[in-house]
């Protein structure tokens, strides 16, 4: 038998299929998903907060570490491509 794909909506309670395609709004900046899990992802790491990775070659920083390493990839090459994560302690 399939999982149960269903979650509760952040903040409203709805119960929604995350398996689905639909239109997921953002309830503190209105953005739009079509897929739950995009709108998980940026209530995570994105909506109303600092970004989170930084390059340890520059200033750069991003609030994804995959965008920290492709812009390793691009900006620094033949160096070790890693990111320092700024929340850890």
């Amino acid at each position: 038998m399939a999982p149960d794909r269903r979650r509760r909506h952040y903040n409203t309670g709805l119960v929604v299929n995350t398996a689905s395609r639909g239109n997921f709004d953002c309830p503190k900046c209105q953005k739009t998903y079509k897929w739950y899990r995009g709108l998980h992802r940026h209530l995570k790491y994105e909506c109303g907060k600092a970004p989170r990775f930084k390059c340890p070659h520059c200033m750069y920083t991003g609030k994804h570490r995959s965008h920290v390493y492709s812009h390793i990839k691009s900006n620094h090459s033949n160096r070790p491509i890693f990111a320092l994560d700024m929340q850890q302690s």
